[in-house]
């Protein structure tokens, strides 16, 4: 009966042949020699090498040159993924925007000045305030110095503002002619400036503190005194 297995095993001349030749075996160290060379095996990571590669990793610095609207942005690299195109975009718009201006300095010149007291139905006491006035704009050496009256007596605050535009002035500050921070300069006075600021848009209107406890009001109490005590019975 025929043999029909369809991968019948060499003859033994066959193999004697295969084994006698030198080339095949030749060819199969080659073979085998240069998939060792090309592909070389790795070698197994152990523990100690792991931890030894990740510290020396955390004390490895990179410097970046610092990011500006200037750096020059790869097409091929940065811009092809979602955050380079948005850090791109961030960049022209860096470079087309505006310097900002710088701040105002102060007040605009000219400055008016507004001397202000409580206010009497008493005209001395109204005439009073003028007459200091006077007295600090001399030692002030300011040209625009109003007076005003908080209630009772004109001119008021507002009138005294508009007097102050009415000679020039871009900026007016309000100097309560007062001891104490009392009410009148918590909410009183502080209310009567925010209404002026409305009806003065265009105006930089400032509210300066009251006299309060000075050094140079302690010289004049004492000045007063002195001239009380050496005064002729």
């Amino acid at each position: 009966m025929a043999d029909h297995t369809p991968f019948a095993p060499a003859s033994f001349a066959s193999r004697r042949l295969f084994f006698c030749n030198p080339m095949p075996v030749f060819l199969l160290l080659l073979g085998a020699m240069l998939n060792l060379r090309c592909f070389p095996r790795e070698e197994p990571l152990s523990l100690e090498k792991a931890f030894v590669g990740a510290e020396r990793s955390s004390r490895t610095q990179v410097n970046f040159p610092p990011f500006s609207a200037k750096t020059q942005l790869c097409p091929n690299t940065l811009s092809a993924t979602p955050r380079g195109r948005i850090v791109a975009s961030a960049a022209a718009a860096a470079a087309k925007r505006e310097p900002l201006a710088p701040p105002p300095k102060g007040l605009q010149a000219p400055i008016g000045v507004v001397l202000v007291d409580h206010g009497s139905r008493k005209k001395e006491s109204n005439d009073m305030l003028v007459e200091f006035s006077k007295l600090y704009q001399k030692v002030s050496k300011r040209d625009i110095v109003e007076v005003a009256h908080m209630e009772i007596a004109t001119p008021t605050i507002p009138q005294a503002i508009g007097l102050c535009v009415s000679r020039g002035a871009r900026s007016v500050v309000i100097a309560p002619y007062f001891l104490s921070n009392g009410r009148h300069i918590q909410s009183d006075i502080p209310a009567i400036v925010e209404d002026a600021r409305t009806q003065y848009p265009e105006l930089t209107i400032r509210l300066a503190a009251p006299m309060g406890i000075d050094e140079q009001i302690a010289r004049v109490i004492e000045d007063r005194v002195k001239t009380e005590i050496h005064k002729e019975e």
